[in-house]
């Protein structure tokens, strides 16, 4: 560093003062000189803070507005150090307060984008009142304005946008301080802010450089579900809360696939700020169809409420109901479609109601067809394939939903089914067919009976039951269906709660009873080597299986009283324990009557 540049940093008034004076043999410095980079005395001066060397320069000729080679001004290096005093000074003395550096800052750009620990705003006025520009923009395209937002500098943003800063102006990528906001904003600070540029003007459904509306740019977010204040701002400043982003999501169901219930008050947000209840995607689907496909029930209320339409059908022709069914959402989410008009006989594009999608996705209680049926599902409504919904039940081999389809009147005889329970060897649900009186003598394709078919396959008492009643078709009438299985009882053993089951044992349900996909409540509680229970399910008549398998819990209870307890229990019923106490091996089946599938109906 020249001598001269020295002086100037440390303030050393007698040196500068010899440096630019004459003398014998010597030349005076330049008021003026450069150092490496393009610095003058003046700019090191200024930099560092002194004023009266900054004073004594100027007197002394120095250019206020040389610029450095990174084009600083004196009055840039003051900015630097964010001295107000001197910036002042340097104002009133004729420094430009718009000139930019190489990478189009100005003063005001410095001054806002500077990290100083001093109060800024006096500086920011004392520039305004030299006439700085409050929408000088920058390499970038970037006003003052854009470099509080970003920066958080909040009250500088205020005083900027008060003192007369164009909130409008875009920067070279498109985004305005609105979108800069949106994209870092946080806490109650931002919010004000989107409010203050919102009521000047910010245009709520200008896209940014990437066509990103301010709306979808907040629903962007991680933490959108609690953005509701800044949504309901845009909203209420116009934005439009049906326009589809660059993938065809409308906000609404964006907000509930993303964030399912956590969603709610922000779904509410757009509903009450003008967002369509029943808008359709590019698919056809509506929030409603969203909602029930992810069984949002509380959403789906909220929807229903704001004018959801509970029979719009999307591209594939399935309304709500379809949606709910096929994905299996809970009970009351079904009785809350149909409470709201949903029509359990409207069919989709493959031809299927939602009694069919709900016989083809049940779990072997046939809650939800029964849900259907009782309110007005048509029981006998073929598929586009021609297959009854009692066919497609007995093919699946579910007596609970045949059951209900035969209570609310199905055609016994439609489709074959009994045929079709016969080859299956479906003890349960011939006798419900033998009871609703069955065409015994119906014959398949090739000719074959019910008879012939249990026969062929081998299933004894099966064919017993069947030519039994052949012989005697009146007295299929005679012989009471069983009821469906008793899901109390399997939930209250699942969860290990005895007061529960013996509520349930009370009510005289069936113990053995059960879908045929699943363990019977007697081998659930074996398998939890829950003594107590079972105990209570054989003293309510629970018939051990052929075959009882072990459950982890067993190794655990070698050698326990419950494990011998259980043992004794099941031996004195004729299940042979024998070995269960040193290797765990399955027992020795019963002998077996024949090669019924299911829990034997009592015959």
């Amino acid at each position: 560093m020249a001598k001269i540049h020295e002086a100037a940093a440390a303030g050393d008034l007698e040196k500068l003062r010899k440096q630019l004076a004459s003398g014998f043999l010597r030349r005076p410095a330049d008021v003026d000189e450069r150092d490496a980079n393009g610095r003058t005395p003046l700019h090191t001066a200024a930099g560092a803070g002194q004023q009266e060397v900054v004073e004594f320069l100027l007197e002394a000729g120095s250019q206020i507005n040389l610029q450095d080679t990174h084009g600083q001004t004196a009055l840039g290096h003051a900015i630097a150090a964010a001295d107000g005093q001197l910036i002042g000074l340097l104002l009133e003395r004729g420094a430009g307060p718009n000139l930019p550096d190489v990478l189009g800052n100005t003063p005001l750009h410095t001054l806002v984008r500077s990290g100083a620990a001093v109060d800024i705003l006096p500086i920011c006025a004392l520039l305004a009142h030299a006439g700085a520009d409050l929408n000088a923009t920058d390499a970038r395209g970037d006003t003052p304005l854009h470099i509080a937002v970003d920066t958080g500098k909040s009250e500088i943003a205020h005083w900027l946008i008060d003192s007369g800063a164009d909130v409008t102006i875009a920067n070279a990528e498109g985004n305005l301080p609105l979108h800069r906001l949106l994209a870092r904003g946080e806490g109650p600070q931002s919010t004000e802010m989107l409010e203050l540029l919102l009521k000047r003007g910010s245009d709520a459904n200008k896209p940014d450089g990437r066509g990103v509306l301010p709306l979808h740019g907040l629903l962007d977010r991680d933490d959108a579900p609690a953005n509701t204040a800044p949504v309901a701002l845009l909203l209420e400043h116009g934005a439009d809360a049906d326009i589809a982003d660059s993938n065809g999501n409308l906000p609404l169901h964006r907000v509930l696939r993303e964030h399912g219930a956590e969603a709610l008050e922000l779904a509410e947000t757009l509903l009450e700020g003008g967002a369509g209840a029943d808008a359709q995607e590019e698919d056809g689907s509506t929030a409603l169809h969203v909602a029930a496909r992810m069984g949002l029930e509380n959403v789906a209320a909220l929807l229903l409420k704001h004018g959801a339409g509970a029979n719009t059908v999307d591209g594939t022709g399935a309304g709500p109901l379809h949606e709910a069914i096929a994905h299996g959402a809970g009970t009351q989410l079904v009785t809350l479609l149909l409470d709201s008009g949903a029509d359990p006989n409207v069919p989709d594009a493959s031809g299927a109601t939602p009694l069919q999608h709900a016989i083809a996705h049940d779990d072997g209680w046939g809650e939800a067809p029964a849900l259907l049926l009782d309110a007005g599902a048509d029981p006998n409504r073929p598929d586009s394939a021609g297959v009854t919904p009692l066919a497609a039940a007995a093919q699946r081999g579910n007596a609970a939903v045949m059951h209900a389809l035969l209570r609310h009147r199905a055609d016994v005889n439609a489709g074959g089914a009994l045929l079709t329970c016969a080859a299956d060897g479906r003890l349960d649900c011939v006798r419900l067919l033998l009871h609703y009186g069955v065409n015994v003598s119906v014959t398949d394709s090739q000719n074959r009976s019910a008879l012939q078919l249990a026969t062929e396959n081998r299933h004894v008492r099966l064919a017993g039951l069947i030519g039994q009643y052949a012989l005697n078709p009146k007295k299929g009438a005679d012989l009471p269906p069983d009821p469906a299985p008793s899901k109390p009882i399997s939930d209250a053993v699942a969860r290990g709660d005895a007061a529960a089951l013996e509520a349930a044992l009370a009510t005289g349900a069936d113990p053995n009873l059960k879908p045929d996909s699943v363990p019977s409540p007697l081998e659930v509680a074996v398998r939890q080597c829950n003594a107590q229970m079972v105990t209570m399910l054989l003293e309510h008549g629970a018939v051990p299986p052929a075959r009882l398998h072990n459950g982890a819990a067993w190794a655990t209870s070698m050698g326990g009283p419950k494990f011998a307890q259980i043992a004794q229990l099941l031996a004195d019923r004729g299940v042979d324990v024998t070995g269960w106490d040193s290797d765990l091996s399955s027992p020795r089946p019963r002998p077996s009557t024949g090669g019924d599938k299911g829990q034997p109906w009592g015959v």
